[in-house]
């Protein structure tokens, strides 16, 4: 039996599913940031999506890992104040994707 680890490694060595796991991305460090501290602050979701200019529908969904839009993730960190810059994996790989000559791909 493989350990999480050693898995993990396995999957990662292949392309493909590289792909389809930026792809997907949804959580990473910055939406953990956000929702730890509205958990923290005892903040309503409806007054946060407010204030930062987000669909409450899309924070929820955020907060699931199901939706994730770089620009609204930037409203909210400046909204909680949170030192939320630079891009994420996921949209840094569909550049990458944008990028290449087809011969990449």
């Amino acid at each position: 039996m493989w350990s999480l680890k050693a898995y993990l490694k396995a999957k990662c060595a292949d392309p493909a599913f590289l792909d389809r796991y930026h792809e997907e991305c949804a959580i990473c460090p910055k939406t953990v940031a956000i929702m730890t501290t509205i958990r923290e602050r005892g903040l309503a979701f409806a007054d946060v999506a407010q204030r930062a200019g987000v669909d409450i529908e899309h924070l929820q969904l955020l907060e699931a890992g199901e939706r994730c839009d770089i620009e609204e993730v930037h409203r909210l960190g400046r909204c909680l104040d949170l030192a939320i810059a630079g891009d994420c994996r996921r949209e840094s790989w569909r550049r990458s994707k944008t990028t290449e000559s087809p011969m990449e791909r």
